[in-house]
């Protein structure tokens, strides 16, 4: 039967902390996926610590990747702290463990071991004075582990552990540094022309939104390359109108055909890597395979090896199966129950097994998880017989053991055609899902997520072939950057691939999952439509919510209306929080772990005591920076109906930033001139830009001084401040 198996086969990636899920075959017209085990890693910046006792086994909580390194402790004399390393063949490595800190290790012993924990090499004092140092050069690639431990298991202390060597083989053009997508996109309004005379350019980074009216129609876009740079352009089908079967040709600058593909994915998607061998003009070609379809696509032009998508593009990686319990974006229905008996269990390959009813916290997990879905989409499931067991549902969900599968779960979409009735239901192998330690953030909790996402019809966002004793990574095998688990609890990859770095798996559905679900279903705009606050002093009805309870925040905030707050004012770590909905905020010292869901509106920000920059979207906000030194940013076009409250701004401390293309008569690139700023309410002279008014608080801006256009209000502060020029950036 078709189905999506979650198989535990660990993936050897260096930038993986925690990976699931690890690949995709396709059975008949549904997609059987094979999918990695959670391995619950912590990828770590330079400099970091071990904030959680490392374990002193293949378990262990952390990775460490080349150029980085980690300040741990050894709490007890016979304390070992294990650390997982992605190592290259034939490339020489470097590692070191010196004692540092109060207390510091007097004497320090490093270990190398391969990927069961076998010793490989060890090494006592070959560093500086009593610290160890391992120089190795590896026979095969692979996962190996770092030792961390005392001479003699003698000493407890403070250590740094380091790694140098190559991060991995240089096979392409390195991809540029990952930055998310702006919010603005190009959008086909009149149908772009089959030739040369479009009038439809994508700058290299960009993306477009577009529509195949017909089944022959072709549309095509201006690019401009520079010889000796490899570029990926890519096109999948967007919306619940999307293009089935996407068609992309690559044309030089006089419009012959130099490149095309059809299916190299995701699903049926279209990509095309491609050097340049001389610069000037391309053009992409947009169109159906055949020419036989018609509807809505995403296409992307980047600089590298690896597509970038948008987040409509995303969701087209996500609904490509075309499964769903409604038809697209309406409301469903959906019966579920804790499956009573099994008379034909079997395990993700097909081998008779018992079958095991869920336990007490499984089940409770398995509510909550549900919940998330029903929160942020019209899809409402209903639990048969709650409290009890049932076999006649829809999706039924029950469990088995089995070491021999090597396989965590499996769930078959919606849609089967099955006599058996087996669409929906999901499967979960108690040898790797948890029976009762099911927190918010846990591996357990965030693979029952991930398989409520197939059943309701969410696919993982590439194709990951996995096969026995292969391993998968985001390096080769992510087929657009976005594919992480900062966007998605579907993806196989750690979120460091992109921007994001925290220490737990997803304790709510992410960006992306939100968006797809709602594409599916439509959006449930009565969840939380209140008043709501989300951080310290939550009312969210969610634990997940509340920071003083969930210190490790990975969450996506849907809000169906109200007032609402983002309440982050516990937290010491200087903190990034921004408003605008698609965007991520770094919270509680984890970077992009927060983030709020496209079309929400969240209207309030609190910072922590560290040094925040808060950033308010297009409407009025209420921004409070806490102590520290903080930033306000502003970079929404102004207008009466954006205008900034900023609750607590010092003058010795806080800096407001003033974004140049909003405020275009400003000298861009560092602090205001002094002659631009002018506490009064009018101007009085040509150069006046900045207005304070000190008897009401009102800061405005004027674009051209004492001229003709009246200044425009964007922010209120406390009255009587001593504010000057020095409080203000343009960046």
């Amino acid at each position: 039967m078709p189905r999506i198996i979650e198989t535990t086969t660990a993936t050897a990636d260096s930038q993986t902390s925690h990976t699931f899920l690890a690949g995709d075959t396709i059975v008949g017209q549904f997609t059987s996926l094979s999918i990695s085990r959670f391995d619950g890693l912590v990828a770590l910046e330079p400099d970091q610590s071990e904030t959680i006792d490392a374990a002193a086994s293949t378990e262990t909580n952390y990775a460490l990747t080349s150029g980085r390194s980690i300040q741990g402790s050894l709490a007890t004399a016979v304390d070992h702290d294990w650390y997982r390393v992605q190592l290259v063949a034939g490339q020489p490595y470097t590692f070191s463990l010196d004692g540092a800190g109060v207390p510091a290790v007097s004497d320090t012993y490093l270990r190398l071991r391969d990927s069961t924990g076998g010793l490989v090499d060890y090494n006592d004092d070959g560093g500086s004075g009593s610290n160890s140092l391992i120089k190795f050069t590896p026979k095969a690639s692979g996962i190996y582990y770092l030792d961390a431990a005392s001479f003699g298991d003698r000493y407890a202390g403070d250590y740094t552990l380091s790694m140098t060597g190559p991060a991995e083989p240089p096979t392409q053009e390195p991809q540029p540094p990952f930055e998310p997508l702006p919010a603005r996109r190009l959008v086909e309004v009149a149908d772009a022309a089959a030739s040369t005379a479009t009038t439809y350019n994508l700058d290299i980074g960009k993306t477009a939104q577009g529509q195949l009216g017909f089944a022959s129609d072709r549309d095509w876009y201006r690019v401009n390359l520079v010889a000796g740079k490899t570029y990926t352009f890519a096109m999948i089908g967007t919306s619940n109108n999307a293009v089935r079967a996407p068609y992309l040709r690559l044309l030089d600058g006089a419009g012959t055909q130099i490149g095309v593909d059809n299916d190299s994915g995701p699903g049926n998607a279209s990509a095309i890597t491609f050097t340049a061998t001389t610069s000037g003009t391309y053009y992409l070609g947009a169109g159906a395979n055949n020419d036989t379809g018609s509807g809505q696509y995403g296409i992307s032009a980047t600089q590298g090896p690896k597509a970038n998508y948008d987040e409509e593009m995303a969701v087209g990686s996500l609904l490509r199966q075309g499964s769903s319990w409604s038809a697209a974006g309406t409301p469903a229905l959906v019966s579920w129950a804790v499956r009573a008996s099994d008379a034909n269990a079997e395990d993700a390959s097909g081998n008779p097994t018992a079958f095991i009813p869920l336990s007490a916290a499984q089940t409770a997990a398995v509510q909550k998880a549900f919940q998330n879905y029903s929160d942020v989409a019209n899809i409402r499931l209903q639990q048969v017989n709650p409290g009890g067991a049932s076999n006649n549902a829809t999706i039924l969900v029950g469990a088995y053991g089995s070491n021999a599968d090597g396989s965590g779960a499996y769930t078959y979409l919606p849609g089967s055609t099955a006599t058996n009735n087996v669409a929906g239901d999901i499967h979960l192998n108690d040898q790797y899902v948890s029976t009762n330690q099911l927190n918010d953030g846990s591996y357990s909790s965030s693979a029952i997520l991930h398989e409520m996402g197939h059943a309701i019809g969410l696919a993982h966002p590439g194709d990951y072939n996995a096969a026995p004793g292969q391993d998968i990574i985001y390096a080769n095998d992510a087929q657009f950057l976005q594919d992480d688990q900062q966007y998605s609890v579907m993806s196989y990859f750690d979120e460091s691939s992109t921007t994001g770095s925290f220490n737990s798996y997803a304790d709510t559905l992410l960006l992306y999952d939100i968006l797809a679900v709602q594409r599916l279903y439509g959006a449930n705009m009565n969840t939380r439509s209140g008043d709501t606050v989300y951080g310290f002093g939550s009312n969210a009805g969610a634990s997940a919510y509340d920071f003083s309870v969930n210190r490790d925040p990975v969450l996506s905030i849907w809000d169906g209306g109200g007032n609402d707050t983002l309440d982050a004012s516990g937290f010491n770590q200087n903190q990034v929080l921004d408003l605008h909905d698609g965007s991520f905020s770094d919270i509680g010292g984890f970077r992009g772990n927060v983030s709020i869901a496209f079309g929400a509106t969240i209207e309030n920000a609190i910072g922590g005591r560290g040094a925040d920059t808060l950033t308010g979207n297009g409407g009025n906000n209420r921004l409070t920076g806490g102590s520290g030194r903080d930033v306000f940013s502003f970079r929404d076009p102004l207008s009466s109906n954006n205008i900034d409250m900023i609750t607590d701004f010092s003058v010795a401390d806080d800096t407001i930033r003033l974004d140049p293309a909003v405020f275009a008569a400003l000298a861009p690139g560092g602090p205001l001139s002094s002659d631009a700023f002018r506490a009064g309410s009018a101007s009085l002279d040509s150069s006046d830009r900045i207005l304070y008014d000190g008897a009401t608080g009102a800061l405005a801006y004027d674009r051209d001084g004492a001229g003709g256009y009246a200044s425009v209000r964007f922010a209120t502060l406390s009255s009587g401040l001593n504010l000057t020029a020095g409080n203000f950036q343009v960046a």
